[in-house]
């Protein structure tokens, strides 16, 4: 599997479960069997785990994700497109430098190198926005409302100019994403063989091990192999925090980092928001069961009104009740989670803003101002109180409360 990785972890580990399911064997870098290649960059460990796969699932949203730093570079040459622009349809060529290439982009064409079949899926988004780009070329101030970096329109383009497996699969939403997954990979299984089995529903998950390699470039290996424990086997049970993004995700990990809980928890933001959010959570829910053990679901409330909270509460639980499990605990932060932020530096000015209600936006920009990380936009929780916060938050205090639940043994 190939994609950027911290800003759709819920589509990877979605597409983890969904495969481990229909009894494929996936490689992807946080699976504790993923193989390792000391003394190599990790972008080279990414691109050596790629021989002996049968196909490569590309994931793209809005990262062109990091330029490719290993020591590979003489098999990914410079890369040529041509670009439309504007209403007039002339084209013109451009060079793609191999130190400009992304990591996921030298994978890719790690894969084609290998003769292995690429499955690309982009969101709609960034489609749009691609070919907004390309037809106001001219505009020098433009700027990208979607995509974080342009250049992943080359990626796109390039895409779409090979000459085999050149088609993009777009998605909109976490449920159209699994469904086109799911329907594109079981017609693949069904007209390829392999001397790589490729199981049914009913097929046997792989052995959990993990393989470190001490191979240098062009060196034979050795491997040694290292039993990985399944779950239920000596392991505590594992938790899983679904957020609604990735600054969510970023202040919950900090929270739950001072709260030292004796299980392993893993934390997924689930891009999209409002209702496809809330028609995926059933499939999410039901395809993470076979990594985790226990879900917290965290979403802001988006006002402070008591009844529309309630009401939304009830949304969420229709949606994890479909999945049939009693595992899941379902926590608003009130109106947003930078509330959390607040509540842990300064009590008063939280209690101040409830008090009048305070916009949203309002809560972000104190935030924003007050306690920025030197390393990221993420607000840092850097000299936050975990017992003042509680107090003066009843719906962090009851988040709190669901994961000590959760993490019992």
């Amino acid at each position: 599997m190939s994609s950027t990785s911290y800003d759709i972890q819920d589509l990877r580990d979605l597409t983890v479960a969904r495969l481990r399911q229909a009894g494929h064997e996936v490689v992807y870098f946080e699976s504790p069997a993923f193989p390792v290649y000391l003394d190599e960059h990790s972008h080279d460990q990414c691109i050596l785990s790629i021989e002996g796969c049968d196909l490569l699932i590309c994931i793209i949203d809005r990262r062109y994700g990091g330029k490719y730093r290993g020591r590979l570079g003489d098999r990914f040459p410079d890369q040529k497109i041509k670009i439309r622009h504007g209403a007039s349809g002339k084209k013109r060529e451009v060079i793609i430098k191999t130190a400009d290439l992304s990591a996921t982009w030298c994978e890719v064409l790690e894969a084609r190198r290998l003769k292995i079949r690429v499955m690309t899926f982009a969101r709609q988004g960034i489609m749009d926005e691609k070919e907004t780009r390309r037809e106001n070329w001219h505009i020098k101030a433009f700027r990208t409302a979607f995509a974080e970096d342009p250049r992943v329109f080359d990626f796109l383009d390039w895409t779409t100019q090979q000459d085999t497996g050149n088609w993009i699969v777009q998605y909109r939403s976490i449920a159209e994403f699994e469904d086109k997954l799911m329907k594109w990979v079981e017609s693949y299984a069904a007209t390829y063989v392999s001397a790589h089995p490729i199981g049914g529903a009913a097929a046997s998950p792989p052995i959990p091990t993990a393989t470190v390699m001490t191979q240098k470039l062009g060196r034979p290996a050795t491997t040694v192999p290292i039993e990985v424990p399944s779950p239920g086997e000596g392991t505590a049970p594992s938790v899983c925090v679904l957020c609604e993004g990735s600054t969510d995700v970023f202040i919950v990990k900090q929270i739950v980092e001072q709260l030292e809980l004796p299980v392993p928890v893993r934390f997924i933001a689930m891009h999209g928001g409002g209702k496809s959010v809330f028609a995926a959570l059933p499939g999410l829910v039901e395809s993470l069961l076979v990594q985790y053990e226990r879900f917290v679901i965290l979403v802001d409330s988006d006002t402070w009104d008591e009844a529309e909270i309630a009401a939304k509460t009830k949304r969420i639980e229709a949606g994890a009740a479909a999945v049939g499990t009693g595992k899941v605990s379902i926590i608003q932060a009130v109106p947003s989670i930078e509330s959390w932020v607040i509540a842990g530096i300064d009590p008063a000015a939280l209690n101040e803003m409830r008090a009048r209600r305070a916009a949203e936006r309002e809560l972000k920009e104190w935030v924003r101002k007050t306690r920025i990380s030197g390393q990221s936009a993420f607000p840092s929780l850097r000299g936050w109180n975990i017992a003042s916060a509680r107090n003066a938050s009843q719906d962090l205090d009851a988040f709190i409360s669901a994961l000590l639940r959760a993490s019992e043994k």
